[in-house]
């Protein structure tokens, strides 16, 4: 059976894809080696902010902000077409800092400022007013409104429930092991264990297993990151809290996520104790009251890193049938709409007008990528 689009990559970005593509009218497969969930999914606290995650000279910072601009839309659409509500709330969230530090936050306020970003500082007593109980040991805070957060799984089970709604086809636990070429050498289709699927349209977002899909001169590494959930009986407010590298994300059923560490372990997706003494610091650099909250779990996942820390978007060199969405780090939460959206601009034709300039991120600026596939 021929498909427009072979989507490989079953992960928050090759969902987003496959929804927009399908919600199109494209006829569409999906191909995923493992089960629904996706790695660097799993590692996702579903933070959604760019004022968090980039500086604002940064290539990520417009394309962060649009994907941010285009989130409630698709969360109508996605939960009108899976009955999941995925629990989007953006109501702000709080970059903190210690006092030594204020000269520089109150620069980073003029720099949001400066580029539209309605940043306020924050008194202590502020802070601890509007979240009671979660206030920070350390005192200054920008709050930055319009940001905040989804839940990560629920958001995922959404996008994959509403793409097959618009008859999007899934195959699980189907590793691609061999791209299918015609006589020009022009990719036709994928080979798993199981069966060929042949498509006009081939799109590769295998995350951090995309190097083991390319050859060496596309390096996506996997980082680990590890994550813990606390347990509490309190009903926070949703607004999400950073320190430094640390963050705070009070989500609706009671949880606290607080993470990440990042370590460079391979394919390992082990927690370890060096990790849960990391987040247990992270923990205490809040005001909780520990003595009623309680350890529910810890997790990790991976998160496909490149050289220059930009995500790979684009055509694929030498191959105007291919398209590459990978590297996205830790940000694919907040990168799925903007994503799934030059995606399908590509595959219709229109890749020259999206809305953000995406030439920083074309496939073809590591010179030494091999236009050959692994499989």
């Amino acid at each position: 059976m021929g498909y427009d689009v072979i989507v490989v990559g079953g992960g928050i970005i090759g969902q987003a894809i496959t929804f927009r593509l399908a919600t199109a009218g494209f006829r569409v497969a999906l191909v995923e080696a493992g089960e629904p969930g996706g790695q660097a999914t799993r590692a996702a606290a579903g933070i959604l902010s760019p004022a968090a995650e980039a500086a604002v000279t940064s290539p990520l910072w417009p394309l962060m902000r649009e994907s941010l601009r285009l989130y409630p839309e698709w969360v109508t659409r996605v939960e009108q077409h899976s009955g999941i509500r995925p629990e989007l709330f953006l109501d702000g969230v709080l970059i903190t800092a210690l006092e030594s530090d204020a000269a520089d936050l109150a620069r980073r306020q003029e720099v949001l400022r400066a580029a539209g970003v309605a940043a306020e500082w924050w008194s202590p007593t502020v802070v601890a007013d509007h979240i009671p109980g979660l206030a920070p040991l350390h005192p200054l805070a920008l709050w930055i409104p319009g940001e905040g957060q989804i839940e990560a799984p629920r958001w995922l089970r959404a996008l994959t429930d509403a793409a097959r709604h618009f008859h999007a086809d899934q195959f699980w636990g189907e590793p691609v092991v061999q791209w299918v070429t015609d006589a020009t050498g022009r990719w036709i289709g994928v080979k798993t264990p199981r069966q060929t699927l042949y498509g006009e349209r081939m799109i590769v977002a295998t995350g951090a297993w995309t190097y083991q899909l390319w050859s060496p001169g596309l390096v996506v590494k996997p980082i680990r990151g590890q994550v813990a959930a606390l347990r509490t009986a309190t009903r926070w407010t949703p607004e999400v809290v950073f320190f430094g590298h640390g963050y705070l994300v009070p989500k609706a059923d009671g949880r606290l996520i607080i993470g990440a560490t990042e370590d460079d372990a391979g394919y390992d997706t082990r927690v370890t104790l060096e990790g849960i003494q990391q987040l247990g610091d992270i923990a205490r650099r809040f005001r909780i009251d520990a003595s009623h909250i309680y350890w529910e779990r810890s997790w990790a996942g991976l998160r496909p890193a490149t050289p220059d820390g930009l995500p790979i978007l684009g055509p694929v060199p030498g191959h105007d049938e291919a398209f590459l969405a990978t590297g996205h780090y830790r940000n694919g939460i907040l990168l799925a709409p903007v994503t799934g959206e030059l995606a399908a601009l590509w595959v219709e034709g229109h890749w020259s007008e999206a809305a953000v300039d995406i030439r920083p991120f074309r496939p073809g600026r590591f010179q030494d990528m091999d236009d050959n596939p692994r499989a």
